[in-house]
Parts: C-alpha cells; sequence; structure tokens
C-alpha cells in the first residue's frame, strides 16, 4: 500500500510538498514565507482564543480573544490583505 499526500492552495493547486504549497500560497498573497507563516500562526491562535472563550468565557478569555483578532486585523491592513468578514 503506498500513502500519497497532496497540499491543496486556496486556489485549487496540488503540490506534494507542504513546503511549495506554502510557498505558491505566500506568493498569491503577495506575502513572503516567513510573513505568510505568521499570518498562519495569527490564525492558529485567533481560533484558540476563540475556542477558549466558547469553553469559559470570563474576562481573561475575552480579552484573549479581541487581542488576538486584533491581532489578525493588524497584520492583514498592514499587508494590503483583506480582513475577513467574520472578524
Amino acid at each position: 500500500m503506498k500513502i500519497i499526500i497532496l497540499w491543496e492552495t486556496i486556489d485549487g493547486l496540488q503540490f506534494k510538498n507542504r513546503k511549495d504549497a506554502e510557498a505558491h500560497e505566500a506568493s498569491s498573497l503577495g506575502l513572503t514565507l516567513n510573513e505568510y507563516k505568521q499570518l498562519n500562526d495569527l490564525e492558529k491562535q485567533e481560533k484558540i482564543a476563540s475556542h477558549n472563550l466558547s469553553y469559559e468565557q470570563n474576562e481573561k478569555t475575552l480579552e484573549d480573544y479581541t487581542n488576538a483578532i486584533q491581532a489578525v486585523i493588524n497584520f492583514r491592513e498592514n499587508h494590503n490583505l483583506p480582513v475577513d468578514e467574520h472578524l
């Protein structure tokens, strides 16, 4: 049995290598690979903060969630990327 993993980009292209897929997505957004990884990290932090807020709602989780969203918005605005409507 042979398992083949394909990475699909936001525009539907498929790559056998994750780094190639990330490089393609970064360039399609006008970002460097490091900036693309930074954006992904910020978006992951926002998802974690959202999960934490839904699990336990208090002042700290609300503040963490608000800060995480603002970090994503600031990054997107600083790099002339559209801000997602759900933010």
